[in-house]
C-alpha cells in the first residue's frame, strides 16, 4: 500500500486495562479510513509489525486471562481484516512488548514476564503458516532482570533491542540475530543514562534507528535520539526534544530519494498527533505537530503505529 497509509493501535480507556483498537489512518490528511476492535475486556500493552505489503501481526495482552497473544490482520484498500484468532505465546501478564518482521511469515516478538522478577526480558519466534493459524518456537532471556520499558526495530542486518535496565533506570541496546526460531542477542550498549520511559523506536538507514522515549527525570517530557547499534558498539547523537509531558512512538517512511520523513505519533494530554522529523547523520529536526484524534473522541494511554 501507500507510504500515506498508517496503522495505530490503542487502548480506548485513561487508566487501567481496556480492549484494544486498530486505526487505518490516512496521514496525508488525518482521515480515519477503517477501525478494528480487540474481543478481550482488557489490554494494558501492544505492538504491530508488517510482514508483507498486506499482511502485519499484533502482539497484545489479555488483563482477564492473564496471558500475551499474537493475531494476524490484513489490509485490503481501505479496510482492515482479521486473519487468525488470537493464538497465546505465554501464559503471563506482560507490561512491555514489541514486534518485528523476520520473513513474509515469520516475526520475532520481545516482552517482559514479570515486570518485578529476575530473567524479565524475554524473546520468541512467531510463524503464521498464511492461513489462520501462528505457532512458536522456544523462549529466550535477552535481560536477566526487570525490564519495564522495551522497544525493537529490524536493521538491514540486526535486530534492534532497546530497553529500560530497571536497576539502572537507564535505557540499553542489544542487537540480536535470528536464525530459523531461535534468537542470538549482542552484548547490552548504554542509549541513554536518565531515568527514561515509553521506549519506542524506527529504523533511520541500515544499522541507524531513531529512538523515542520519556524522560522521566524531566518531567515525562518526551525526547528522539538517533543511535547507530552494533553487535558490540554504539555511535549516537544528542537527544532533541519533542513535548512536554507526552508518551511518542517513532514511525518510518521515505517520502522522496533526497527528503525521508520520520513520523513521531505522541500524547500531549489525551490528543493524538504526528511529527515529521528529519535527520542528517544523527542530529534529528523536529517538524510542526498535527492532530488526528482530540481528547473527547478516545482517550489514550498507550500506542503503537507503523507505516503500510
Amino acid at each position: 500500500m501507500s507510504a500515506n497509509r498508517a496503522v495505530v493501535v490503542f487502548r480506548n480507556t485513561s487508566s487501567g486495562a481496556g480492549p484494544y483498537i486498530l486505526v487505518l489512518l490516512n496521514i496525508q490528511n488525518a482521515s480515519i479510513l477503517d477501525t478494528a476492535f480487540g474481543t478481550s475486556t482488557g489490554a494494558l500493552t501492544f505492538a504491530i509489525a508488517r510482514l508483507t505489503d498486506t499482511i502485519f501481526v499484533l502482539v497484545t495482552d489479555d488483563v482477564d486471562g492473564n496471558f500475551i497473544f499474537s493475531k494476524i490482520y490484513e489490509t485490503t484498500g481501505d479496510t482492515l481484516t482479521s486473519k487468525t484468532a488470537s493464538q497465546t505465546i505465554h501464559n503471563f501478564q506482560p507490561t512491555a512488548v514489541s514486534v518485528a518482521r523476520v520473513s513474509d511469515t515469520k516475526f520475532l516478538t520481545i516482552y517482559n514476564i514479570d515486570s518485578a522478577g529476575a530473567s524479565n526480558g524475554a524473546a520468541v519466534v512467531g510463524t503464521y503458516d498464511g492461513v489462520s493459524t501462528v505457532s512458536y518456537g522456544s523462549e529466550v532471556t535477552f535481560h536477566a532482570g526487570a525490564t519495564s520499558y522495551l522497544a525493537m526495530v529490524r536493521g538491514t542486518n540486526l535486530y534492534h533491542v532497546y530497553y529500560r535496565n530497571d536497576g539502572t533506570t537507564s535505557m540499553s541496546g542489544k542487537t540480536a540475530t535470528v536464525s530459523g526460531t531461535t534468537p542470538t542477542f549482542g552484548s547490552a550498549q548504554g542509549v541513554v543514562a536518565n531515568d527514561i520511559k515509553y521506549i519506542s523506536a524506527a529504523i533511520v538507514a541500515g544499522e541507524k534507528a531513531l529512538v523515542a522515549y520519556a524522560d522521566a527525570a524531566d518531567g515525562d517530557d518526551s525526547y528522539v535520539i538517533v543511535a547507530t547499534l552494533g553487535a558490540t558498539s554504539i555511535t549516537k547523537g544528542a537527544a532533541v526534544q519533542i513535548e512536554n509531558n507526552a508518551a511518542v512512538t517513532a514511525t518510518y517512511t521515505t517520502q522522496s530519494a533526497t527528503d525521508t520523513g520520520y513520523v513521531a505519533i505522541r500524547k500531549p494530554a489525551s490528543d493524538l498527533e504526528y511529527v515529521p522529523i528529519t535527520i542528517v547523520s544523527h542530529t534529528p529536526t523536529i517538524g510542526t505537530a498535527v492532530e488526528f484524534l482530540s481528547n473527547g473522541g478516545f482517550p489514550l494511554i498507550h500506542y503503537q503505529s507503523m507505516i503500510i
